[in-house]
């Protein structure tokens, strides 16, 4: 059960990720409405065992996604909004944003997913965008083979498994679904494209 819960007058908390690092477990999200007046604040709860959850404060982003990377727990959302803490407590967190995209000649673009491989975080979206971070301060914007220029190219998700980075998303061209794009790599520097096989 929830040790600790949001006050009666909340709604139940819509969690958008969970993740553990440390013997902690964490799940992230957002609170909506209160009362049926619109509302928006950022929610995490945390656990030692998975069983028994507490409710953190509220915290100053509205988190979306989260991890841990190096140093640092953190939680971002689409807009590029960005917390980081070394502890995970409450009280510990840094409020960064990534707002622009230089190599992209973009200003602000949608983020859709965030993943981590252990010493950084890897972050897609909208217009080819993937970057890495090791604090939400410092990116480093990452071309997939002239990607960078490929403003219909919209990366929905990345994976990190077995020491392989898996990017998916599509290229929106011809409509809002587009065709499927999957970039594998090992290294975030050369990409292989992996066979799909059409659907019977």
């Amino acid at each position: 059960g929830l040790t600790a819960g949001a006050p009666s007058k909340y709604p139940t908390p819509i969690f958008t990720a969970i993740f553990s690092h440390s013997s902690k477990y964490f799940a992230v999200g957002v609170l909506t409405a209160v009362d049926g007046v619109p509302y928006s604040v950022g929610y995490y709860i945390q656990s030692t065992d998975g069983e028994t959850w507490t409710k953190m404060a509220d915290l100053s982003i509205t988190p979306e996604f989260g991890g841990f990377a190096g140093s640092y727990y953190g939680f971002m959302n689409r807009y590029g909004a960005c917390i980081r803490s070394t502890t995970g407590n409450d009280g510990s967190w840094s409020i960064f944003s990534r707002t622009s995209h230089p190599l992209r000649g973009l200003g602000a673009t949608l983020f859709n997913a965030m993943a981590s491989d252990g010493s950084k975080f890897i972050a897609v979206g909208d217009s080819s965008v993937i970057e890495t971070t090791t604090d939400f301060n410092t990116w480093t914007e990452v071309d997939v083979g002239g990607t960078t220029d490929a403003s219909t190219h919209k990366f929905r998700s990345v994976f990190y498994l077995n020491s392989v980075y898996y990017i998916a998303g599509s290229d929106i061209t011809s409509d809002i679904y587009g065709t499927s794009l999957l970039f594998r790599s090992t290294n975030l520097t050369t990409f292989t494209s992996p066979s799909i096989s059409p659907l019977s």
